[in-house]
């Protein structure tokens, strides 16, 4: 009897749950499983930063890219300049110190050329037979230019007599028929035709008068040669 009276005491006092505690209390444990599985998936997976993050981290690493090139891109040419300057400098110098080296052995060069006493030597012989031939050239210079204008004179003169003969036959005509308009043309042609006779006549008076110079133009060689003589005596004389 105690046994049995110990068994019923201990079925009245447990608790027997309901449906319902029974099914809010799997609704809750699925919910905690959810929350664990969600937690877990927080975990693994990696954390995401902002865009403006990402994109500040861009920019300056593209700026600290742009300015290590452009510094290494100058550091050649510096390397180049600097060791170029000396050399420059050197080069030019050297040209410099060249060129005045050249001028002054030009200098010198013209200076034993200008004191030095000449070797030219002018010979009698020849400046009288230069003289000579030009002496002969102007005498048949002017022979020849006399005779071209004889003619030329004599050429003009007839050609003149054949025209007032012309005039003088187209007078007669028209004082034959007594045609006034016609003597008034015949009158100014004999006008023109004697202005033109005087014009020709002045002409071969200057004409006359430059051959009358030609003396003195055949006088310059003998002139030239006192010259060139005075001058090799004074050659002979310094040397």
């Amino acid at each position: 009897l105690s046994s049995q009276s110990a068994l019923v005491i201990v079925f009245r006092h447990q608790h027997i749950p309901s449906e319902e505690e029974s099914a809010s209390n799997t609704r809750t444990g699925e919910v905690q499983k959810k929350m664990a599985a969600k937690n877990q998936e927080e975990k693994v997976k990696p954390k995401k930063r902002s865009n403006k993050s990402i994109e500040s981290t861009s920019a300056a690493k593209r700026t600290c890219e742009d300015a290590f090139k452009s510094t290494q891109k100058k550091i050649p040419a510096l390397e180049r300049q600097e060791a170029s300057t000396p050399d420059n400098h050197l080069q030019k110098a050297g040209i410099h110190s060249y060129g005045k080296d050249k001028s002054l052995a030009d200098h010198h060069e013209f200076a034993k050329q200008t004191v030095a006493p000449t070797k030219l030597v002018i010979e009698p012989e020849h400046v009288d037979e230069l003289l000579k031939r030009v002496l002969t050239s102007l005498i048949e210079m002017q022979s020849s230019l006399e005779e071209q204008m004889d003619n030329a004179k004599n050429r003009i003169f007839m050609e003149m007599d054949e025209m007032f003969k012309e005039v003088d036959r187209c007078r007669t005509e028209v004082e034959r028929g007594r045609n006034n308009a016609v003597m008034h043309e015949v009158r100014e042609v004999s006008t023109r035709l004697a202005a033109f006779q005087n014009e020709v006549n002045e002409r071969f008076k200057a004409l006359k008068k430059k051959l009358d110079q030609m003396p003195d133009i055949a006088s310059m060689p003998r002139r030239i040669d006192l010259q060139l003589k005075n001058c090799g005596r004074t050659r002979l004389r310094i040397s």
